[in-house]
């Protein structure tokens, strides 16, 4: 496995990985740009709408049998709000040109991604209103599904305390109201915008050649290779609650239990952060069932019906949540902050951090089985802004010690809590 990445204009950067290891290939391209305010909900709609339909291929059955002479290849979408950025785009996973014996697949399957990005359906110079507000409508009944997925809808309420007016979250009444007001015309003048502000990645995995790539790209992409500078995308992060000290939220809900969750800021070391560090931290903490949030605070005080952490080092926080009886909320938010502050004396055994890194490192190797694997995690580091490669980014982790993840530990502060107290439905 070979990889290449070539400018091929100031704002436009293409990842060739050459490789032989798969049947089938996978190419992208998406555009990455600095997010305002209401711009996620408006690129989910942006990515909806674009796959609806285009000049050469007008709707999704025209869509669909493109893809079918791909091989059955397979469209993905491109949304994303990777910290303080928004993404915009496409991936197709299709059989290999070799496999395949058809050495137009490449081009083809580029064809394909260019159409969808550059030529959608138009009526008078905006998008079909059609497409428009079927799309809209699905969101904004998606958006109100959050309400009935209670520990989604509790982690979103600490994000919306948490973050305040930050770009990095629109809370859910915020987003309803961007979705509704959207009109053919403000989202097509947001896609314009789009095209005009984002940087360009184009990520390839297969067996085609660099040229062949880099051809396929200068003839279907070719707008998007401008000599226009557009500076990397720049999340803010706040190493201390912004707020001063940790406040605390609350609601209920109809249900039969409680959701406590609990937000962090991973505080002075993401000046230098050490990702494989925290990957390591997060597992041993609540990342996993052998955790010792899962060990402790579930299994052994029997305070949680589940519990877990999860982290985002690329805007510098984490969080701890648990399915609990309301009445357990105190205890079980003792123990995460007791859980938190054993981790950082150290209260993990060697044995207890080997098997930790041996599975992260695992989980690192089976994402780089497939092409459209390889690609995502290859993204993932140039969204981090980090020069190494994933098998590099595995040895990392091999090589984390006692040391890195007390050290990682050691700057996180309590931010924020929120728990959404369950009550039963009387009968």
């Amino acid at each position: 496995m070979i990889h290449t990445i070539r400018n091929l204009s100031p704002r436009t950067r293409l990842t060739h990985i050459g490789t032989d290891m798969f049947k089938s290939a996978y190419a992208s391209v998406t555009l990455v740009r600095q997010a305002s305010e209401g711009d996620s909900p408006a690129a989910a709609l942006l990515g909806r709408v674009l796959r609806r339909g285009t000049t050469a291929f007008p709707d999704m059955s025209a869509i669909s049998g493109a893809l079918d002479e791909l091989y059955g290849g397979i469209l993905s979408d491109g949304y994303a709000h990777p910290g303080d950025a928004v993404t915009t785009g496409a991936g197709i996973s299709f059989i290999d040109g070799d496999v395949a014996g058809d050495a137009t697949q490449t081009d083809r399957a580029f064809e394909l991604l260019g159409s969808l990005l550059l030529s959608p359906v138009t009526e008078g110079g905006v998008f079909a209103r059609e497409y428009v507000e079927s799309e809209k409508n699905l969101l904004i009944q998606s958006a109100r599904a959050v309400t009935l997925n209670k520990p989604l809808y509790a982690t979103t309420r600490l994000y919306e305390h948490m973050f305040g007016n930050d770009v990095f979250v629109t809370p859910l009444e915020r987003t309803e109201e961007i979705l509704a007001e959207m009109n053919p015309k403000k989202l097509y003048a947001f896609y314009r915008k789009t095209l005009e502000e984002s940087r360009i990645e184009i990520v390839y995995c297969g067996n085609a050649d660099l040229e062949t790539v880099e051809l396929a790209v200068g003839a279907y992409l070719a707008p998007l290779l401008g000599n226009i500078k557009i500076p990397e995308p720049y999340t803010k992060i706040d190493l201390a609650p912004p707020h001063g000290e940790p406040r605390e939220f609350s609601e209920t809900a109809q249900a039969n239990q409680s959701t406590l969750v609990a937000g962090f800021r991973l505080g002075e070391p993401m000046l230098r952060p050490n990702y494989a560090a925290y990957a390591v931290f997060n597992y041993l903490l609540g990342g996993s069932p052998s955790s010792k949030l899962f060990a402790n605070v579930r299994e052994k005080q029997s305070l949680a019906y589940s519990v877990g952490s999860d982290y985002n080092a690329m805007k510098g926080f984490m969080t701890i949540s648990a399915g609990i009886d309301a009445d357990k909320k105190d205890g079980a938010l003792a123990a995460f902050y007791g859980e938190l502050g054993a981790m950082k004396n150290g209260e993990f055994t060697d044995a207890e951090l080997a098997s930790a890194k041996s599975r992260l490192v695992s989980s690192v190797l089976s994402s780089l089985e497939s092409a459209d694997g390889v690609a995502a995690r290859f993204f993932v580091q140039h969204t981090y802004g980090l020069s190494y490669t994933p098998l590099e980014s595995a040895a990392l982790l091999e090589l984390v010690t006692r040391d890195d993840v007390t050290e990682a530990a050691a700057g996180i502060v309590p931010d924020t809590v929120f728990f959404l107290e369950g009550k039963e439905t009387e009968v």
